[in-house]
């Protein structure tokens, strides 16, 4: 996303990028529910903070066993 501001300065109305912040979570988001989550890595678990507002909704993401299995860091 930097680089995008970065080749078109234009882009640093906060309306757009607003967007574009916007945009890149769904795209993390899609990751971890048709990557990770069908791989059995994590699962994913819809948190609605107000019943009213539906849209405003965050995700709980939790690492499964599996996932520390393929992912190790080492230093």
């Amino acid at each position: 996303m930097n680089a995008l501001l970065e080749a078109f300065p234009a882009f640093e109305d906060d309306a757009i990028e607003t967007t574009l912040t916007m945009l890149r979570l769904q795209i993390e988001f899609l990751t971890l529910e048709r990557f990770a989550r069908p791989l059995g890595l994590v699962t994913l678990e819809d948190h609605v903070q107000d019943p009213k507002k539906r849209w405003d909704r965050s995700w709980i993401v939790t690492a499964t066993p599996l996932a520390y299995e393929v992912v190790r860091f080492e230093v």
